[in-house]
């Protein structure tokens, strides 16, 4: 390949009737500095090209840390909504378990109230029934005594007279040093049998 420097220190053999020297200085020139100029075009580009380089490395390096955060995070996320509707039905389940245990106990509940109803209501009838009867032979009873009739000859019935109560002995201070004295045993006095009471 041909730099500019080539360009600029070549040299042509003289010969009748060729071209001007000058002009082919000044063109030799034009060429090698427009040599030059693509040169510094070529490396200005070829460093843009580095860079532009790097940064679509970059940018690949960032697009797959997204992808894989995306990835990271829809996985999580789908985990996340795994966990939730594992947790959710264990919850619904649960829930549905011990509203049926509370529903059979309160069933259990109401149907021992109801036995113990009809237990009730039988010992209810049983002690009516045993409470008529008892009353029924008192009835029996009563209607078997004979009726009293008062005779012409029989005295008058007087009320009874409540018996007075006996008044509080006095209280006595106790003799000092008395002998001993076996006590005595003294009847009560024979009290009138009661009157008989007519009807």
């Amino acid at each position: 390949m041909i730099s500019s420097e080539d360009v600029r220190h070549v040299t042509f053999d003289k010969a009748f009737q060729g071209y001007r020297r000058e002009d082919v200085d000044d063109y030799l020139k034009q060429v090698a500095q427009a040599m030059d100029d693509l040169a510094a075009q070529n490396d200005d580009l070829q460093k843009k090209l580095v860079m532009l380089a790097q940064r679509i490395e970059k940018y690949r390096t960032m697009e797959n840390s997204l992808s894989t955060s995306m990835i990271n995070a829809q996985r999580m996320g789908d985990s996340i909504i795994r966990e939730s509707k594992q947790k959710a039905a264990e919850i619904i389940r649960s829930a549905n378990i011990k509203a049926e245990d509370r529903e059979q106990r309160a069933r259990d509940d109401v149907e021992l109230a109801k036995q113990e109803i009809v237990t009730l209501k039988g010992e209810a009838d049983s002690f009516k029934r045993s409470l008529i009867e008892m009353y029924r032979k008192h009835i029996n009873l009563i209607n078997k005594l004979p009726d009293y009739t008062p005779q012409p000859e029989d005295p008058p019935v007087r009320p009874m007279q409540p018996a007075a109560e006996p008044a509080p002995a006095p209280v006595q201070a106790a003799p000092a040093e008395q002998p001993a004295v076996e006590p005595t045993y003294t009847p009560p006095a024979a009290q009138p049998a009661p009157e008989p009471i007519q009807r």
